[in-house]
Parts: C-alpha cells; sequence; structure tokens
C-alpha cells in the first residue's frame, strides 16, 4: 500500500529552513530523511508523506522558538 502524500508547496519548506538558519543536512537528519530527500521537497520533485510532513511541523515549531527567542534578543538591545 502506497503511502499518502501531503502537497504542501516546496518554496514554502524551503523558505522556513532558510528563515530558521538550519543546514539542510541537519534538518534532514532532524526528521529522519535523506538531505537529498528533504531537497527534493524543496524543488518540488516529491512529496513528504503525512508523517514526514507532521515531523516537519514539530520541528518548524522548535525553530519558530528559537527564531523568536533571537528576535527577543536582537530587539532588546
Amino acid at each position: 500500500k502506497a503511502m499518502a502524500k501531503a502537497i504542501i508547496n516546496g518554496a514554502i519548506i524551503s523558505w522556513a529552513r532558510q528563515r530558521a538558519e538550519i543546514d539542510p543536512d541537519v534538518l534532514a537528519s532532524s526528521i529522519h530523511v535523506k538531505p537529498a530527500q528533504l531537497i527534493a521537497w524543496e524543488n518540488g520533485e516529491m512529496h513528504p508523506s503525512f508523517q514526514q510532513a507532521q515531523n516537519l511541523l514539530i520541528r518548524k515549531t522548535e525553530c519558530r522558538e528559537v527564531i523568536n527567542i533571537k528576535d527577543q534578543v536582537f530587539h532588546s538591545f
């Protein structure tokens, strides 16, 4: 049985990763996929499964918290 794919705009994945200043290798490792697979998602050549998309969302939320902390630190000066 084929896994259902989450149709997510790869540019959004790429933008979020770059905004969080995360290297593709680091993000791929943290969600247990190969870097080439992550890049293929970002380029729109492939789509993640729903589970992989959920893992991306969890990772993105963690990154957003880090970004918010960075923004607060930089804006406090």
